[in-house]
């Protein structure tokens, strides 16, 4: 079972076709993780998930955007990790994960920090 993520800053998720561009690389790429930066939406629903990653990707955190700044959505397949301890809290993003078929475990950031003028998502 391959462990492909992705992470980019793809500068909001307001418009339906940015949504399609980032499904269409989740698909090709066989990514099981998916963190996404400056989506720049207020809310996330399940549907624009979907949009984005795919009905797979069964569970997902976010981190809301401040008027039309930042947002973060990180988000796996449900059958790839198992995951725990998902806390959005300030400017962070974190989540403790499994592989479901005994490969790797890690912790996952994403940080929107506008202080510093980036993001980033790293495994630790």
């Amino acid at each position: 079972m391959e462990d492909n993520w992705i992470v980019w800053n793809v500068r909001g998720l307001n418009n339906p076709a940015r949504r399609t561009v980032v499904k269409v690389l989740v698909y090709r790429n066989n990514v099981s993780l998916v963190c996404l930066q400056e989506t720049k939406l207020s809310f996330i629903y399940r549907v624009v998930v979907n949009q984005c990653c795919g009905t797979e990707f069964s569970t997902f955190a976010y981190l809301t955007a401040e008027g039309s700044r930042g947002g973060v959505l990180l988000a796996w397949k449900g059958d790839h990790y198992t995951v725990s301890n998902v806390t959005v809290q300030g400017c962070l993003v974190t989540a403790a994960g499994n592989n479901a078929k005994g490969g790797a475990s890690g912790n996952y950031r994403s940080v929107w920090a506008t202080r510093l003028g980036r993001e980033t998502c790293i495994p630790t």
